[in-house]
């Protein structure tokens, strides 16, 4: 997955690990972050690269949350650039078959609403007026393929 988003050409490709063992499976190019947090999980991850991208000066990420799902489109470049792009809201979720996948594009005006703890699909829930999507199986959506958990920023 963190393959697919560098070869999305996004302005970074942040990459959040629980140990440092993990960063050498990465492909070059990506920034490594270690999620510091006492008790690593979704939320402390994201945390992490929201303070890493809020730094660098990015306005939006797009990230990948391990779902689960078959057929998440997170393996799919032309998925990273088509939600980079997307425009409806703080935060659109990439859909396939009518149904949420992991892949999201969240911008910088939602960050403080993201949770400290848990899952971070929660906002989504908690705050549905914020939450659009963006269907890649539709006419004029980018075709995804397949899952997991890194942040590509996309800079202002």
């Amino acid at each position: 997955m963190a393959a697919a988003a560098l070869q999305a050409g996004l302005d970074e490709t942040v990459v959040v690990l629980d140990s440092e063992e993990r960063a050498g499976a990465l492909p070059e190019g990506a920034t490594v972050l270690l999620d510091g947090a006492s008790t690593p999980g979704e939320a402390s991850a994201l945390r992490a690269a929201l303070d890493w991208c809020a730094r660098q000066g990015h306005d939006a990420v797009v990230l990948a949350l391990d779902e689960g799902l078959p057929d998440d489109p997170a393996e799919d470049p032309a998925a990273w650039r088509a939600l980079a792009a997307a425009a409806g809201g703080p935060v659109v979720v990439a859909t396939r078959a009518g149904r949420r996948t992991g892949l999201a594009r969240i911008g910088a005006e939602a960050w403080p609403l993201l949770p400290l703890e848990g899952t971070v699909a929660a906002t989504w829930h908690h705050h549905p007026e914020l939450v659009s999507s963006l269907a890649l199986d539709a006419p004029g959506g980018d075709p995804g393929a397949s899952p997991a958990a890194a942040a590509a920023g996309e800079g202002s």
